[in-house]
């Protein structure tokens, strides 16, 4: 059935990025629907009030996020490649970008408000390639209405500012 979705166009994997740093690394690749109404009818959301109360909600909006992200950036800067990571320990990024020979780390979270300690994927990212490559500052894209700095490397973006 996968095969059939991808071929469809409704459904569509990001691999996972390793570089080239000897640390063990999950190479599984992500999956994401194309199509967030599709995946709700299938979650059976039916309303934006049963969207919230979904425990599906952060998928969900991760999905959103991803397709808006994926989209722009086909149209924009076409060679620039996408990417997660996630390391053996748990420590994940749910989207690089990686073009320029620069890594652009992005989270997304379905929270109103952010700390310290929702940038910690990223900072683990930063902390595993910062000798290999370029690692840009990191984005946090957030349910919530500001922008502003998490960390001194670290910015949270609300949602509608990436998704319009």
């Amino acid at each position: 059935w996968l095969n059939l979705l991808i071929q469809g166009y409704q459904w569509h994997e990001i691999p996972a990025y390793h570089g080239n740093v000897i640390k063990r690394l999950v190479k599984k690749r992500k999956g994401y629907f194309t199509d967030t109404g599709l995946a709700c009818f299938l979650q059976q959301v039916s309303s934006p009030g049963g969207l919230f109360k979904h425990p599906l909600r952060g998928a969900l909006f991760e999905t959103h996020v991803v397709n808006t992200i994926r989209s722009l950036l086909q149209n924009c800067m076409p060679s620039a490649k996408l990417y997660h990571w996630r390391s053996d320990g748990g420590a994940e990024v749910d989207l690089v970008i990686a073009h320029d020979g620069k890594l652009h780390p992005i989270e997304m979270k379905m929270q109103t408000t952010l700390n310290k300690y929702d940038a910690r994927g990223i900072k683990a990212f930063r902390k595993t390639y910062e000798s290999h490559t370029q690692v840009m500052p990191g984005i946090i894209v957030y349910a919530g209405s500001d922008c502003y700095l998490i960390d001194d490397d670290v910015l949270a973006l609300p949602w509608n500012a990436v998704c319009i």
